[in-house]
């Protein structure tokens, strides 16, 4: 089976250089030609070709770079002293001349000098160093070139450096057919454009994540409704139910009453642990500001004992609402679940308690 070679896309440019001497500015001139005047949602301006970026790998090296050649509208050499000693920009050059002459040459000075001789109608080429001397007599016309013999100097070169905006619109004005003026303000006229819709993109996340966080605090505070009014109507639901066993089931009554005011402090909840409360069979309430954990009776009388969760121990009397301490909590068993429980003499005489810790 016969391998069919494509022949390469049209080039607009071919960019020729001495990759020893220009390959930094050889790679700035390539982007900030095809990102000139580049409108927003097109890959470049142009295409050009630079053969670090467009070249593949083929069996001949010289035939493919014919090949691009061939296929390039203009040629852009960049002149220096290397590049003229260079066989490969050498041979680069030579062939389009060969082809075209001066059309569609553009020179890119780097380094060393081009001088002109008005009276032979070429360079003089002993005070000329840029370009090869293979090139002598071929040069009747006067190609355009551009000085960047600036740029060697620069350790950073981008191609949005301010200082090669004037070599770019040189460049790209006749390759373009575009004069440099209106060039310039198409330039102009994209990067705005593209800074508005840039600013319209930016706008436009951050109304979005805007919008999502809206919706989050939105969403939370109608659960957390959702959750309050779920939580209502089970507290209603237990008061309801307490109040239907107050006569039935008193304790019980009391006990979905106080789940009814934990789960929600409604008016509804108030009222039935408050009506619970009163059906409840007691003489005396006593409030006390630790959970009460042991009871005792002493034999025959009404004198009893209470301890709470902190291990104290507090005595008193069925008839009486004081509470005498008898073991206050800093002087008690240390216990951290209080005392377990009490027991009396026989004689009924004395006490003695205990807790988990013997």
């Amino acid at each position: 089976m016969e391998l069919v070679t494509l022949a390469p896309a049209v080039h607009d440019a071919f960019i020729s250089y001495s990759q020893s001497a220009d390959a930094r500015l050889a790679s700035a001139l390539e982007r900030g030609l095809e990102s000139l005047a580049k409108p927003l949602f097109r890959l470049r301006a142009i295409d050009v070709f630079r053969d670090k970026t467009g070249l593949s790998a083929s069996p001949g090296l010289w035939s493919g770079i014919a090949a691009h050649l061939e296929a390039s509208c203009w040629l852009i050499f960049l002149a220096s002293p290397k590049a003229a000693t260079s066989p490969w920009c050498t041979k680069e050059l030579l062939w389009w001349l060969d082809r075209h002459g001066t059309e569609g040459l553009l020179i890119v000075l780097t380094d060393g000098a081009l001088v002109r001789d008005a009276d032979v109608s070429d360079f003089d080429w002993g005070r000329t160093d840029a370009l090869p001397d293979a090139a002598r007599g071929r040069f009747a016309e006067e190609p355009l070139y551009v000085d960047l013999r600036w740029a060697g100097d620069e350790a950073y070169l981008g191609h949005r450096d301010p200082r090669l905006r004037p070599a770019l619109l040189d460049l790209a004005a006749p390759i373009r057919g575009v004069p440099k003026d209106i060039l310039d303000g198409e330039d102009v006229r994209q990067l705005r454009r593209t800074r508005r819709i840039a600013i319209a993109a930016v706008a436009g996340i951050v109304t979005a994540a805007a919008l999502a966080v809206w919706q989050a605090v939105e969403a939370t505070r109608q659960r957390d409704e959702a959750i309050r009014l779920r939580e209502q109507a089970l507290s209603r639901q237990l008061a309801a139910q307490s109040a239907s066993l107050l006569v039935r089931d008193p304790v019980l009554a009391l006990q979905l009453a106080a789940d009814s005011r934990a789960i929600a402090p409604t008016s509804e909840s108030s009222s039935a642990l408050l009506g619970a409360v009163t059906a409840l069979p007691l003489t005396r309430m006593h409030q006390h500001g630790s959970a009460w954990w042991a009871l005792a009776l002493r034999p025959g009388q009404d004198e009893l004992l209470l301890s709470d969760m902190r291990g104290a121990v507090f005595q008193g009397r069925l008839d009486q609402a004081a509470l005498q301490t008898v073991v206050p909590p800093a002087a008690g068993l240390a216990l951290f679940r209080g005392v377990d429980a009490f027991a009396f003499a026989p004689d009924g005489q004395g006490w003695a308690h205990a807790g988990s810790s013997g």
